[in-house]
């Protein structure tokens, strides 16, 4: 669909088209183009609330939220019944760890939006991160109950009960999800949920039986990405269980997939090179081969580097991270990972251990 747009580009008006090639530039991960496309809309248009909007998403995929929510503050003062501002104000605010704010937000985006589980869903996910999880539980099946359908809500009720210790209910409630999907792509997030609390448990085996019942229905229809997508999956789960070797196989698959499939574009084979990069660098880390580690971080972050890619640049700073972790370069570490993506839990962690490793209380 995108790509039918970008071809009929130029005879759309000009807001449109603006606001036509910068999602394409989105799509292709190149955030410097896709900002400056939304400002020339936003320069344009300077009192539209659709733009400010695109605007403040263009930061915000950037995880610059101060910038985003400057745009969406504006927004709402010209448009303060355009719900989807609240949305994303919430999710600023609680990513910059304004979690009173975050709330006011998602308050306001289920009054403007009573009608919709979306509002429902986003305060729940507040919540389930603040560790109010009955609390969280009851917005989910408040957003079921506007639409039952709403599976996002059942993702969350399960995560819910996993984090509370409660494994097996949390795979029951997905497991009636998966009875009532309405077609393969839910059945493939139900089935990673799935996973996803097996991991939790510790059970890396029955996680990978889950994940390949994924791979499962993305080969009906030779998905290639997808597949690639669940062989680093299945790869990241056999490195958690210390099978090193499995991992790189996994890892390995997951490329050769991506190359040998004609219909992938060339965009998305270059990233899934670089992506290979990253998951070198894990293999090696993990076999203790730090100059293996460096060669192919090196590299990576070269190609990164121009790519106008931020999560792939975070990438780059996080494997540093590792690499200098593994070395206990505590300094290097903490400057590396502190340029890493910090909703990452794990680089959280390995940020308290570089501090750790330094002396830092």
């Amino acid at each position: 669909m995108l790509g039918k747009a970008v071809a009929l580009a130029d005879g759309a008006s000009e807001g449109e088209r603006l606001m036509i090639l910068g999602a394409e530039a989105g799509g292709r991960g190149n955030n410097a183009e896709q900002v400056q496309r939304s400002s020339e809309l936003v320069n344009k248009y300077p009192n539209d609330e659709r733009a400010l909007v695109l605007l403040g998403n263009s930061h915000f995929g950037a995880q610059r939220y101060g910038d985003a929510i400057a745009l969406y503050d504006r927004a709402a003062a010209i448009a303060p019944g355009f719900s989807q501002i609240y949305n994303q104000l919430g999710y600023s605010h609680r990513f910059l760890g304004q979690l009173d704010r975050a709330e006011a937000a998602f308050k306001k985006y289920t009054e403007v939006l009573p009608d919709d589980p979306n509002p429902w869903d986003s305060y729940a996910e507040l919540l389930l991160k603040l560790g109010r999880f009955d609390e969280a539980i009851a917005l989910y099946r408040k957003a079921l109950g506007v639409r039952p359908d709403f599976v996002n809500s059942r993702f969350g009720i399960a995560t819910c009960l996993d984090l509370q210790g409660k494994g097996g209910e949390a795979r029951r409630e997905l497991d009636a999800m998966l009875a009532s999907a309405a077609d393969d792509g839910q059945r493939r997030a139900g089935l990673f949920a799935k996973a996803v609390s097996y991991a939790f448990e510790g059970d890396f085996r029955a996680a990978q039986a889950e994940v390949a019942k994924q791979s499962a229905l993305a080969e009906k229809i030779h998905d290639s990405l997808a597949l690639a997508g669940d062989a680093v999956a299945t790869g990241d789960l056999a490195l958690a269980a210390g099978d090193v070797a499995a991992a790189d196989s996994h890892y390995r698959r997951a490329l050769e997939r991506v190359e040998a499939d004609p219909k992938v574009a060339a965009a998305n084979k270059a990233n899934q090179r670089q992506l290979a990069l990253f998951n070198q660098v894990k293999v090696a880390l993990a076999k203790s081969d730090i100059p293996g580690a460096k060669a192919a971080s090196a590299t990576f972050s070269a190609q990164v580097a121009a790519s106008g890619s931020p999560f792939q640049q975070r990438l780059a700073h996080e494997i540093a991270g590792r690499i200098a972790l593994a070395e206990q370069r505590w300094d290097a570490a903490i400057a590396e990972l502190g340029q890493a993506n910090l909703l990452d839990p794990w680089n959280r962690y390995r940020l308290s251990l570089a501090h750790a490793g330094k002396g830092d209380a």
